[in-house]
């Protein structure tokens, strides 16, 4: 009878989960002898990659593979690789009171040496461990709920996520009441508080890094806060403020406290990066409608350069219109068109920073994104990072001028953006689906290419200058193709290629420095093997 009465339970708990709050995914249940219920997952990725001329023949033309790396989450790859991205998931609740939730990840680039732990020496460069925890607790009385942990966090991923998006440790308050609805958090993005001490790599041992206090307040914090009020059904405005406050320049401190060259108390950076962006996300009669603005606005100090004080003020956008056909086609057909701008710095002799860098994930997003992007899988000719279309690693003054991005070295003199294209997402056939963008790109204002004095851009040894002047990347075509064999394993295959314009081609011939001008297409080809459940 127990035994009946337990299975019936657990019935009426998987048919009403909703009574539940779980904050991480998977589809295992069970209810145990307490009060508590426990959801357990998994995810497997599987995902073989070939990659040719990501930098756009200079190796070729060169014997200089240094641009043929780049950075993705599975660490520094390039041309053939298969990279695994693999985890557990464990849920626990007590109804909707409380819930916690871990997400165990392994993600690296396969060979023997990862696979094997055996064989591999623990250590920084370990690829296991815990990559997602949010433990939350309802709050009635400010109708709200506290989370804590490391999930992803967004303040505008639903638009453009100009401002912030990330899985950075931290607090956030989500509730709502009548129409309103609101997020506020605070989030450590960089700690540098404790000294790291790089690891020594001697006869094929890797030791782990030594940690020491350093007694200095360098850091990197996000505090942010959306409000929106929803017109109806899937229709809302939104407000956004965020605040970078950043101490620290990058991830990756050495032995100088601060990170910068110099190590002195004084010469730690200070920058104070606010952003203000109203964001509309509707449905109205078919059409599906998301639009952002960003002011960016500061100050930045102690960076290292020469006037050693700038004032940030830059300006971003993105707007995207998408249009469900799918009552004319029978099957699911859904165009849109959108773009993307943002502003430039175009004087490399004053104080001010008008090159716009948030801590923004377009890779994300519902338009342009998608894991398969050239753009945002960090591109080192370009000028991106990893998981941002703006090329914030370009800039016409000095590459200290770091006031965000992902890891803070989003150069406030960047040259900026413009991006403008579309796409469509159809599904012909049942449990297949294809999605394709094309879009064309292009630098807004003249840079120089290697950093020298400001505004001198003295030409290369092989006389290829280092100003560039033609403003056109290029154009991206990103393609997708899904089969479901059921709900939970999923098989795609990824084909995407970026052609350079005239722009581009002049970085290739300033970096290949030899006379030639590489103008190779870039190309990256994938299969991804999904089962999640």
């Amino acid at each position: 009878m127990k035994r009946l009465a337990f299975v019936v339970l657990s019935l009426m708990l998987v048919m009403g989960l909703s009574v539940v709050a779980y904050a991480g995914p998977g589809s295992v249940v069970i209810k145990t002898d307490g009060d508590i219920t426990a959801k357990f997952g998994a995810q497997v990725r599987m995902i073989p990659t070939y990659e040719q001329n990501w930098d756009f023949g200079i190796k070729g033309k060169t014997g200089n593979g240094a641009f043929t790396a780049h950075l993705n989450e599975a660490g520094v790859v390039g041309q053939g690789y298969i990279r695994s991205e693999d985890r557990l998931y464990f849920n626990f609740a007590k109804g909707d009171i409380w819930d916690v939730y871990f997400a165990i990840e392994f993600d690296d680039i396969l060979s023997s040496r990862t696979v094997d732990r055996s064989n591999q020496t623990q250590g920084d460069f370990a690829a296991f461990g815990i990559e997602r925890l949010n433990a939350s607790v309802k709050l009635p009385w400010i109708l709200s709920r506290l989370n804590a942990g490391w999930d992803v966090y967004t303040v505008d991923l639903d638009a453009g996520s100009l401002v912030y998006t990330d899985d950075d440790p931290g607090f956030n308050l989500v509730g709502g009441v009548a129409n309103f609805d609101w997020k506020f958090g605070y989030h450590k993005v960089v700690e540098s508080n404790r000294r790291i001490i790089a690891p020594a790599i001697a006869a094929g041992v890797i030791t782990v890094n030594a940690e020491t206090n350093t007694g200095y307040d360098n850091d990197r914090s996000i505090y942010s806060a959306r409000v929106n009020y929803t017109l109806f059904k899937d229709t809302k405005f939104g407000l956004i403020y965020a605040l970078n406050d950043q101490k620290v320049r990058g991830n990756f401190p050495t032995g100088d406290p601060c990170g910068l060259v110099g190590g002195a108390n004084t010469t730690c950076q200070n920058v104070n990066a606010h952003f203000i962006s109203p964001i509309f996300v509707g449905s109205i009669a078919g059409f599906k409608i998301a639009a952002q603005y960003s002011h960016m606005f500061g100050e930045a100090e102690r960076m290292l350069v020469a006037g050693d004080k700038f004032d940030i003020e830059s300006n971003a956008f993105f707007g995207d219109i998408a249009y469900d056909m799918t009552p004319w086609f029978g099957f699911r057909f859904v165009p849109h068109i959108g773009v993307l701008w943002t502003e430039g710095d175009d004087n490399p002799t004053d104080n001010k920073l008008r090159g716009y860098t948030g801590k923004n994930f377009q890779r994300f997003t519902g338009s342009f994104g998608g894991e398969n992007t050239i753009l945002a899988d960090t591109n080192p000719v370009i000028g991106t990072i990893l998981y941002s279309f703006i090329p914030d690693q370009r800039g016409n003054q000095n590459s200290n001028l770091g006031v965000g991005g992902l890891v803070g070295t989003g150069r406030g003199d960047n040259p900026g953006l413009l991006l403008i294209g579309g796409g469509i997402t159809v599904d012909p056939v049942k449990n297949w689906s294809y999605r394709t963008n094309v879009y064309y790109m292009e630098y807004n204002e003249n840079f120089c290419l290697v950093n020298v004095a400001a505004g001198v851009c003295a030409a290369t040894a092989s006389g290829a200058p280092n100003l560039i002047t033609n403003h056109e990347i290029g154009v991206a075509w990103d393609n997708e193709v899904s089969w479901w064999l059921d709900k939970n394993m999923v098989v795609k295959g990824q084909f995407s290629f970026l052609v350079p314009g005239d722009g581009l081609k002049q970085v290739t011939r300033a970096l290949a420095n030899n006379g030639t001008t590489p103008d190779e297409t870039a190309i990256r080809l994938a299969m991804e093997l999904l089962w999640n459940f």
